[in-house]
């Protein structure tokens, strides 16, 4: 099964969800959901469609040529994908001067009977975090500032803001290190004396145990509590392309609760939530990093600012189109379901000195078509694909480089920083 990650959306962006409903069976505009229906499409509205796309095609077609070389050539100015801006990010050297304080892992047998002195116990160590892009929330893991939050709830942000429980003023939030394959990150705030999570060991997680979610969903609603048991445990589920291992929970998970802490009867973490399912009439299907996992990542990040072992091509990629065939008609698009007559691709831009890319062999504009056999079309695909493998590990990569195609053996090397090339 594939499912959505959580973050909340900004209120310009209600609709973000097609087909979803909230916790409570309606959408956020106090509405009924309604099934799609099919519907039948009145004759001139056809005809006004038809024009308007005849119109587009013919704006698309005076532009198309900067961004498609002819006859598979490689074009010249192909569009790159924008960089998203970033919010502040701490050096290797600032990481590793201002970790002070250990992460706790509990040796804890207590079992909190009431649940109210469980919630009191708990809830001072989750976050509110709001960014340029979204909301969503986070757990405290040292007395001294680190939080650890999910990777796409800061993804691309320029700004982060940090509400501690019970306080409405916001501290600044800069990177300390992102993992996207794990969807984890951490973030540091200035400030000392903070109620940091226990880490429980999530290997001793039961089916039917009782578990508290806290978080902060919809981005408004902080240190909101809600109960629920394991469903189940070691669940396969694929995430913004990522297979990943996840605790499943029937407590309330809604968007802004990413990031946030799933907690068990004796108040230690035991995940970071992360996704639910987004579907009409599935109710229930919440999922967490669990946390003996998410222990060793965030203290790399930590430590290091990224995640040891994680594979580096060692280049800049550029995704651009290719054509093929001589077909370069726009109409194509709107009538046959895309460009026939082209194809997407990644393109080296750039190559790091002395990495992995330069040692086997590759070039700027090359273009890469396999990886192990199996086609790729874009930057993101390759990154993703990529990701699967560990520093230090062989593949085979076909490219097209003027009109030959060849293959080259590639030893990935090891990603060194919060943002490098692939």
């Amino acid at each position: 099964m594939v499912f959505e990650n959580n973050t909340s959306e900004r209120s310009d962006n209600a609709d973000y969800c097609e087909g979803t409903t909230s916790h409570d069976g309606y959408g956020f505009d106090g509405q009924s959901p309604e099934r799609k229906s099919h519907k039948t499409v009145r004759v001139g509205t056809v005809v006004i469609l038809a024009v308007a796309v005849m119109l587009l095609g013919g704006i698309i077609g005076c532009f198309l040529p900067a961004a498609i070389a002819p006859d598979g050539n490689l074009p010249k100015d192909g569009n790159a994908l924008s960089a998203s801006p970033t919010a502040s990010v701490l050096s290797g050297e600032e990481v590793s001067a201002g970790y002070k304080t250990e992460i706790v892992v509990s040796s804890n047998s207590t079992v909190y009977s009431d649940m109210a002195e469980l919630v009191e116990k708990c809830e001072d160590s989750v976050v509110g975090i709001v960014t340029d892009t979204g909301s969503g929330s986070g757990v405290i893991v040292s007395s001294d500032g680190y939080i650890v939050t999910n990777y796409h709830v800061v993804e691309g942000s320029s700004k982060i803001s940090v509400y501690l429980s019970g306080n409405d003023e916001p501290h600044e939030g800069a990177l300390v290190g992102v993992d996207e394959k794990t969807d984890l990150a951490v973030v540091k705030i200035e400030a000392q004396e903070l109620t940091a999570a226990t880490f429980g060991d999530s290997n001793d997680s039961r089916v039917g145990e009782s578990v508290i979610a806290i978080g902060n969903p919809l981005g408004e609603l902080m240190s909101t509590v809600t109960d629920g048991i394991i469903s189940g445990i070691n669940r396969e589920v694929i995430i913004d392309g990522h297979r990943m291992s996840l605790i499943q929970t029937n407590a309330a998970i809604n968007p802004g609760n990413s990031g946030g802490g799933l907690f068990n009867m004796k108040g230690e973490l035991i995940g970071v939530v992360n996704a639910k399912s987004m579907a009409i009439d599935i109710e229930g299907l919440g999922f967490a990093i669990p946390s003996s996992f998410a222990l060793n990542i965030v203290n790399d990040l930590i430590n290091q600012g990224y995640v040891t072992g994680r594979p580096s091509l060692g280049a800049t990629l550029q995704d651009v189109a290719l054509s093929y065939g001589n077909n370069q008609n726009p109409f194509n698009y709107f009538f046959g379901g895309g460009f026939p007559g082209y194809e997407y691709r990644a393109r080296i831009t750039e190559i790091e000195p002395n990495g992995a890319a330069e040692a086997a062999g590759l070039l700027v504009d090359d273009i890469i078509l396999t990886i192990n056999n199996v086609n790729y079309y874009s930057t993101a695909e390759i990154n993703s694909a990529l990701l699967e493998y560990n520093a230090g590990d062989s593949v085979i990569i076909s490219v097209q480089r003027g009109d030959q195609v060849m293959e080259l053996t590639v030893v990935l090397g090891e990603r060194s920083g919060l943002y490098t090339n692939l």
